[in-house]
């Protein structure tokens, strides 16, 4: 079983969901994307986000990746990833994630958009669900750190 699991981490409008995009397309076989934005309700027409539905989004996410995960350790799949499309800003966010594919048995890598303060209000401008530049300001201020004895860190620079 040669399959990773991949958890994004980026602000919105860091490119994460383009960044995966291009990964699958590169892919010779079926990949697995697991992202809260997929929630059916989450956003309107005008692509504003209903945060009443951000608690269960989130759930739908996790409850994707653990089937995923489930079917490749039973063999039934066999894609080349399994990612995460989600901020993932703090630990507990990313925790959950990481301990089922280290239950399971399946690598995981961390993918890193990595932003500078300066780049706040261009990510403001351009995130597909109009996220105000204040909000990513907090996210940016509450960015936490991997620990150094999780998992391989990949680091890309936004651009």
């Amino acid at each position: 079983m040669d399959t990773k699991c991949i958890i994004m981490r980026g602000l919105p409008g860091s490119g994460k969901s383009t960044y995966l995009r291009k990964l699958d397309k590169e892919s010779e076989r079926i990949n697995i994307i697991c992202s809260a934005d997929n929630y059916p309700g989450l956003y309107d027409a005008k692509n504003n986000i209903n945060f009443a539905l951000l608690g269960d989004a989130h759930d739908y996410c996790f409850a994707k990746f653990l089937q995923a995960c489930g079917h490749v350790k039973m063999g039934s799949i066999e894609p080349e990833f399994i990612a995460v499309d989600n901020t993932n800003t703090q630990l507990f966010e990313m925790s959950p994630y990481r301990m089922v594919a280290r239950a399971m048995g399946l690598p995981v890598e961390f993918v890193t958009l990595v932003h500078k303060e300066g780049q706040l209000d261009m990510m403001a401008a351009r995130n597909s669900h109009n996220v105000p530049g204040q909000t990513l300001w907090r996210m940016h201020s509450g960015w936490a750190a991997l620990p150094s004895f999780w998992e391989k860190e990949t680091k890309i620079p936004v651009a």
